[in-house]
């Protein structure tokens, strides 16, 4: 965001802030006159003492409009009211719904900028009533007590009371036949201060005696019906994918879960790619995707940037060269250590039988780690083009409580399959775009270890390990194995034999 758009979103905050401030403390004990009719945005505050939690304080809000039709008094009440701003008042689960926040909740400066301008509301499960003038205020007509032994009915009556100066707001309702006794109910909204202006007031909540807290009427712009056929759960996700976009605490979330999401299918990006994924994957979610088309674009985002690996399609499939020869990740002439390694296709040997490192698992499988002192050059293994810098891997392995591998480079190979070069220190020596020939330099390591393995994408999008050889100079090639030295004194030699 530029200085300008900064200096503009403060201004409004300003407004906001301005519009809706109390105008001090003695003007509003005394209070002012209040013109009630017109729209009302109201927002509750209370505890439950029936719940499981009655400790907990809720909330509730809706939009009120009063509209005068003669000598009476219409009162429309919505119940569901839509903000651009859907912060706080709803949040992403972890099977990507969106569902309602139920614990306390307090409009943000553009969330008071939205009740300004004006909410949509949607009309399902409003409901309204003509009232008429009374003593001290306004009142809906009586209907009586359920007369019929056979037929439950269910009537409420609304009053106002206190106008102009203190109203009370409330509803009373009645459930029952003349066979059984009547279940009778009451909400009561009693306010205790008024601003000076008349057009924000503050009060008491309760509900049969069970339900308590505190409510806030603000006058609010004209209450408009949803400008669209989406429901209301269409309407909450859209809006709280814009919060994802405007607010930066949201999108750092949404952007580390896509991370996630990647990093455990073995596709991983640059800062840059992943915001350019993140940006493209909110656009597919303005546009009407579902949480599950969304992953499927994901996931053919990734092949594309990672060099177009196998987009899900059998026919693209990448299929390893098994003749290739991998040469070692780093200079030859210096023994070095497998730390992790596999033997042929059977199962890992890691560090020893007594150690409790899971290994490397999934699309790690076949993959190895040397030991490696920090600042040693790590080579190419094998032909290829640059795809990928990541660096990215600290922030990820803390997320995830595992050592920090900090960077990493993943290189294109002619036949679709890809190599990482992890552990290495920032300042790579490659840049995505780059072709890199055997022996040459990525970068150097950090140490103590340097990551080295080669994967593939699966019809399914997900990442596959490759077995592979490193040339030994012989035709079959070589799998390392753990505990076993490679370079220098021979291809590989048992530094514990005499």
């Amino acid at each position: 965001m530029g200085s300008r758009e900064r200096f503009v979103e403060a201004v409004l905050a300003l407004v906001a802030l301005a519009t809706f401030a109390w105008a001090g403390t003695a003007d509003a004990s005394s209070g002012g006159e209040i013109d009630i009719e017109g729209a009302w945005y109201l927002l509750i505050h209370y505890r439950d003492d029936n719940s499981a939690n009655p400790d907990v304080e809720r909330w509730e809000d809706r939009v009120w409009v009063f509209e005068r039709s003669g000598s009476r008094l219409k009162w429309r009440r919505y119940p569901i009211v839509v903000f651009d701003d859907e912060s706080g008042r709803f949040e992403r689960r972890l099977s990507g719904q969106y569902a309602r926040v139920m614990h306390f909740w307090e409009p943000s400066e553009s969330q008071r900028l939205d009740i300004r301008n004006g909410l949509q509301v949607n009309d399902r499960g409003s409901t309204s009533k003509t009232l008429r003038a009374s003593d001290d205020g306004w009142a809906s007509s009586n209907r009586g007590r359920p007369s019929s032994a056979s037929v439950i009915t269910y009537t409420e009556s609304w009053t106002i009371e206190g106008l102009p100066d203190m109203p009370v707001f409330i509803r009373r309702d009645i459930m029952g036949s003349a066979r059984s006794d009547n279940i009778e109910g009451m909400t009561r909204f009693t306010a205790t201060e008024v601003s000076a202006t008349g057009k924000r007031l503050r009060g008491t909540y309760e509900r049969d005696g069970t339900k308590h807290g505190t409510f806030r009427m603000m006058r609010s712009g004209a209450a408009e019906a949803l400008k669209s056929r989406k429901t209301q759960s269409d309407l909450q996700r859209l809006a709280s994918i814009r919060t994802l976009r405007a607010d930066e605490e949201a999108r750092r979330e949404y952007r580390e879960d896509i991370d996630e999401y990647l990093s455990a299918r073995g596709a991983f990006l640059s800062e840059a790619q992943l915001d350019a994924l993140v940006e493209a994957a909110l656009e597919q979610l303005l546009a009407g995707a579902t949480n599950e088309e969304v992953g499927d674009f994901l996931n053919a985002r990734v092949h594309e940037m990672m060099g177009g690996l196998g987009k899900g399609d059998e026919a693209e499939l990448a299929v390893h060269d098994d003749s290739v020869r991998y040469a070692l990740p780093f200079d030859s002439a210096v023994p070095r250590r497998a730390a992790a390694a596999v033997g042929g296709d059977t199962a890992m040997t890691v560090l020893g039988v007594s150690s409790d490192y899971s290994g490397h698992l999934g699309w790690w499988r076949y993959s190895f780690d040397f030991e490696m002192p920090p600042d040693i050059a790590v080579l190419a293994a094998r032909d290829g083009v640059v795809t990928s810098v990541m660096n990215r891997f600290s922030e990820l392995s803390r997320r995830q409580g595992r050592p920090t591998p900090t960077h990493a480079v993943i290189v294109l190979h002619a036949d679709g399959t890809y190599a990482m070069y992890g552990h290495l220190k920032p300042e790579v020596a490659v840049n995505v775009g780059d072709r890199v020939e055997v022996g040459d330099e990525l970068g150097r390591s950090r140490g103590p270890l340097l990551h080295f393995g080669v994967a593939r994408t699966t019809p399914g999008g997900e990442q596959e390990s490759v077995d592979i050889r490193f040339d030994d100079g012989s035709p079959e090639g070589v799998v390392p194995v753990s505990g076993l030295t490679y370079g220098g004194h021979g291809m590989a030699r048992d530094e514990s034999a005499p």
